[in-house]
């Protein structure tokens, strides 16, 4: 009987290690399945052929873009700012003018041309833009593309709720990749009710020019809507 007693003591403390075990082994297995529909998710599902004009273009810009030249250049910027008044007249128009000069990709010095009046109309921090086509965002073809001149790329957030929403597109070069224009529209900024931006490129050689710079900003006052816009031509770059 103690032998007996003995044996169903011991059969019993077996029962909850093989449980434990099999219930750890089990907890690991979900957990494994779980990480693999979060990779599924967040994993980029671009179309492939939009993906190769993207990756593309993103090797040509990084390596041809003026801006992210090593080498020492200037050029010269001005800015104009227009601001709308609430019944959509102009309210007004600020001007100033510089000269920047780069060297290893940061602006080392500046000479002031025309100064401004506005502090709306200083410059922005650097001049790089946003580059969407390495971001997992959602990416399409417009329909009407004849397949000839160049390639239009839409994109958008995969959610627009957020203050990073984004929307837009992207003109490009269909042979050799290089960009020349870029369109963004942010719906849900902080500080304002919405911001467009607008780059547009050109190609000189090997080297890929920024020849104008636009933003536009829409915010609420008391008395209704105020507009601004803020257009920065690039002329005269000269290397060192």
């Amino acid at each position: 009987m103690a032998g007996l007693m003995s044996s169903e003591k011991d059969s019993w403390r077996f029962i909850p290690k093989v449980n434990k075990r099999n219930f750890f082994i089990f907890g690991i297995l979900v957990l494994c399945i779980l990480a693999s529909f979060r990779d599924v998710s967040a994993a980029d599902t671009t179309d492939p052929v939009i993906r190769f004009y993207l990756d593309n273009l993103a090797y040509v810009f990084d390596q041809n873009y003026i801006f992210n030249s090593d080498t020492g250049f200037s050029c010269i910027v001005g800015s104009i700012l227009e601001t709308t008044d609430y019944r959509g007249r102009t309210d007004k128009i600020d001007t100033a003018v510089y000269q920047l000069f780069y060297d290893n990709k940061i602006m080392d010095s500046s000479l002031l041309l025309d100064s401004a009046k506005s502090k709306e109309n200083a410059l922005p921090d650097n001049f790089r833009p946003p580059q969407v086509w390495k971001e997992n965002l959602l990416f399409d073809f417009y329909p009407n593309d004849t397949g000839a001149g160049p390639l239009a790329i839409s994109f958008e957030s995969n959610s627009m709720d957020s203050s990073n929403a984004v929307v837009g597109f992207i003109n490009l070069d269909r042979n050799d990749f290089y960009v020349e224009a870029l369109f963004l529209h942010y719906p849900n900024p902080e500080n304002s009710e919405r911001i467009s931006e607008v780059y547009i490129f050109q190609r000189s050689g090997r080297l890929i020019f920024l020849r104008k710079y636009e933003r536009q900003t829409a915010k609420l006052r008391f008395f209704g809507r105020q507009f601004t816009k803020q257009t920065v031509n690039f002329s005269q770059y000269r290397f060192k």
